[in-house]
C-alpha cells in the first residue's frame, strides 16, 4: 500500500512541476493529508479482526497446533488503544484454553497475545496440525516419533483408546511433564518427590518451574493424581472412582519393575509411566 502511494506521489510531483497549475497543487496537498491522516493498519474493528485472525493463525502454526480446535475470533472489548479478540479451545472441553489477541488501533504498535483459562499452558495441543487430537496428545506425552514408525510399541502407544474424561487427564499429564522437564533442568536430572513440590519450589537463575493449579494436579473425582518418582521415570495416574487400580497384577508389576514407558487404561483408570527427560540416566 505504501509503495503504491509513493508511486502516486511521484506522479503528482511530476505533473505539478510540468503544469504548475493550482489544481495539481491542491491535489498534491490532498495527497500529503492522506499520508498523514490515512489508515495503514487496524483502525476499525473489521480490519482489526482480519489482523487478529492472521496473527492467531501464525501463533498456532509456530506451535504446531491445528487452529480449527478453537472457536473465534470473538471481539470482547474495544479499549482506548486496543481491540481485544478471544479464541476458545474446543478440546478436551470448551474453554479449557483461551487465547487473547490484542490488536492496537495505532498501526505503529506491535500486536500482542496472552493465554488464559485453566490450561493456559497449551502444550497438550501440540502436534495436532498433523495428527488427530487423541494421537497428538499421546505423541507429546510419551515423546513418540512424528514420522512413520512401524514399531509395534509405537503403534500401540499412539492408538491407546481414551475416554473423554481421560483426554483431560492426559492434557494435565502433558502440562505436568513440561514442568518436570523444567524441574529436571534446574535440579540436574532430578524429579520432584511429589506434585506439591512444584508449589514450594523457589525459582533462581534461569529456572522457571511453575506452580500448578489444583485443576491440573487433581482428577475428575477431586483426588490428587497418583505420582511416584522412580528416579529415571515418573508414574502418573488416576485409580478412578473406587480409588483402586483395576489392572492385572502383571501390568502393575511391569510398570514398577521394568525400564520401559507404559500407558494403560480401563473405562475409569489411567496410569502412565514416562521418562520426561530422555538424556537423564
Amino acid at each position: 500500500m505504501r509503495d503504491y502511494l509513493w508511486r502516486l506521489y511521484d506522479l503528482i510531483v511530476n505533473v505539478f512541476y510540468m503544469k504548475n497549475s493550482l489544481n495539481n497543487f491542491l491535489l498534491f496537498l490532498s495527497f500529503l493529508m492522506a499520508i498523514n491522516c490515512g489508515s495503514f493498519g487496524p483502525r476499525d474493528s473489521k480490519t482489526a479482526q482480519k489482523e487478529a485472525t492472521k496473527y492467531f493463525k501464525s501463533i498456532m502454526f509456530d506451535d504446531d497446533i491445528n487452529d480449527t480446535l478453537f472457536t473465534g475470533p470473538i471481539l470482547i472489548d474495544s479499549l482506548k488503544n486496543d481491540f481485544v479478540f478471544q479464541w476458545y479451545s474446543k478440546v478436551p472441553r470448551p474453554g479449557a484454553t483461551i487465547i487473547e489477541v490484542l490488536i492496537p488501533k495505532d498501526p505503529d504498535r506491535e500486536h500482542g497475545y496472552r493465554t488464559k483459562g485453566e490450561r493456559s499452558n497449551y502444550a497438550y495441543l501440540r502436534n495436532t496440525r498433523d495428527f488427530p487430537f487423541n494421537e497428538a496428545m499421546l505423541i507429546t506425552l510419551l515423546g513418540l516419533p512424528t514420522s512413520d514408525d512401524t514399531r509395534q510399541k509405537t503403534k500401540h502407544f499412539r492408538s491407546v483408546p481414551l475416554t473423554r474424561a481421560q483426554l483431560e487427564d492426559v492434557a494435565s499429564f502433558v502440562v505436568i511433564k513440561m514442568n518436570l522437564l523444567e524441574y529436571a533442568s534446574c535440579i540436574t536430572c532430578r524429579y520432584p518427590d511429589s506434585l506439591a513440590d512444584f508449589n514450594t519450589f523457589k525459582n533462581t537463575g534461569n529456572c522457571n518451574v511453575k506452580a500448578l493449579d489444583s485443576l491440573i494436579t487433581h482428577d475428575r473425582y477431586g483426588k490428587q493424581y497418583y505420582y511416584l518418582n522412580l528416579i529415571n521415570f515418573v508414574v502418573l495416574g488416576s485409580p478412578g472412582a473406587n480409588d483402586r487400580w483395576d489392572f492385572d497384577k502383571a501390568i502393575m508389576d511391569s510398570i514398577f519393575n521394568d525400564q520401559e514407558e507404559h500407558i494403560n487404561t480401563t473405562d475409569d483408570d489411567i496410569i502412565v509411566k514416562i521418562k520426561p527427560r530422555k538424556s537423564c540416566q
